[in-house]
């Protein structure tokens, strides 16, 4: 009988296999040991830690590179190839490199800025290239956010070891007010009128109806899948892109119906509201952010909304109307998926219907003083004035 082949870094042991990776990566805490009778759960052990060695092994060359030559690429580089990076959603990970090169071949110092030495940026030179940014047009909260991600990084590359300092952690930046801007129930219901009137228009209907009665964001519903719906119990299971996090709400009468309606007509069985097929015809393709936005505007024009109000308003709005209607803390959360109540506390807004409630839970009296009176000691006060 033959021996069985054994995978990299295990060895046969008497009876035993033996999983035996280098020394070094063992100190390191990248991989673990392990000695087992049983040949399939070492081959599966080997597995598994294989490609975390080669991971360990291939950030230790990008570090002694970028030590040798201390590059901005090769702290970036090292980031995107690193546990802290895979562990962040697809989402916020596409933002991330997104982000990250935005400024790759911008000068800094007279030099390229992923070109240049790590300790030669500092902070003078990285507010200087941001100011610089916002002078040639760009918008402050894009420039703000290639500010905080870089800081993030190199954040990341203090604790790796690939600098001492975060020239990016002392920028000045220009505050951006909050956007607030709220949608109207009699304007949500003219997109929807609008958004149904035509059948290309009919996805993105669905799409605003959803963001308008879930309040979640606007790219986990233009992905939203028919596995992810329940239409026999009414339910919707999100898994929100951001953070990971997952939301399970229940589906209204109104928009169960059209939904059912959507199944039955539409021949994608995949997307709940795609947007077309794709270039070989065979599947449907979900909107972009790109193209929802381009129907967007057509609806909204036909509709008479204001340009100003945007999709992602209407989770703000959604959100609001849950609290103006009495929902605390934790239910605002159970429903938009936020993990702490520092990201909720700006939509807990002073509000008409708020404050009304709040004068109504102190039982505060409609007046705190006799009527008569105050009419009497006006009256005595307007004729001492008049006499004099």
């Amino acid at each position: 009988m033959t021996d069985p082949v054994l995978p990299r870094h295990v060895k046969k042991v008497g009876n035993d296999f033996y999983y035996d990776p280098p020394h070094k990566a063992v100190v390191a805490g990248a991989v673990k040991r392990k000695r087992s009778k049983d040949y399939d759960a070492i081959v599966k052990h080997a597995a598994f830690y294989n490609e975390k060695y080669v991971e360990w092994i291939k950030v230790r060359e990008e570090t002694r590179r970028t030590y040798k030559e201390g590059r901005v690429t090769h702290l970036i580089n090292s980031y995107l190839n690193s546990t802290d990076y895979c562990a962040l959603t697809p989402g916020v990970k596409k933002q991330y490199r997104i982000v990250l090169h935005l400024w790759q071949h911008k000068r800094i110092g007279g030099v390229e800025f992923f070109n240049a030495k790590i300790d030669f940026i500092t902070a003078p030179l990285v507010q200087r290239m941001y100011e610089q940014e916002l002078k040639s047009g760009s918008r402050p909260l894009q420039t703000n956010q290639i500010i905080s991600v870089h800081r993030s990084v190199w954040n990341w590359g203090i604790r790796h070891g690939f600098t001492t300092l975060n020239p990016f952690s002392h920028i000045k930046k220009i505050s951006v007010a909050a956007r607030k801007m709220m949608w109207q129930r009699s304007q949500v219901l003219s997109v929807l009128n609008a958004a149904f009137s035509k059948w290309e228009w009919r996805s993105a209907g669905i799409i605003f109806y959803c963001l308008y009665e879930w309040g979640q964001r606007v790219s986990d519903i233009l992905n939203l899948k028919w596995s992810s719906v329940d239409l026999k119990n009414k339910t919707v299971t999100i898994q929100q892109s951001k953070k990971g996090v997952t939301v399970r709400l229940p589906i209204s009468d109104g928009l169960a119906n059209i939904l059912q309606q959507q199944y039955k007509e539409h021949p994608c069985r995949t997307y709940v509201a795609p947007r077309h097929r794709s270039a070989n015809k065979r599947d449907w393709v979900p909107y972009t952010i790109i193209s929802i936005m381009y129907h967007y505007r057509e609806i909204c024009e036909v509709a008479g909304i204001p340009k100003e109000l945007q999709l992602r308003d209407l989770r703000r709005t959604a959100i609001t109307e849950v609290i103006e209607n009495g929902g605390d803390l934790l239910t605002v959360m159970m429903m938009s998926g936020h993990q702490n109540a520092t990201s909720v506390s700006p939509y807990f807004v002073h509000t008409l219907k708020g404050s009304t409630k709040a004068q109504q839970i102190r039982e505060f009296p409609s007046s705190l003083i006799n009527p008569n009176l105050l009419k009497e000691t006006m009256n005595e006060k307007f004729t001492a004035i008049a006499a004099a």
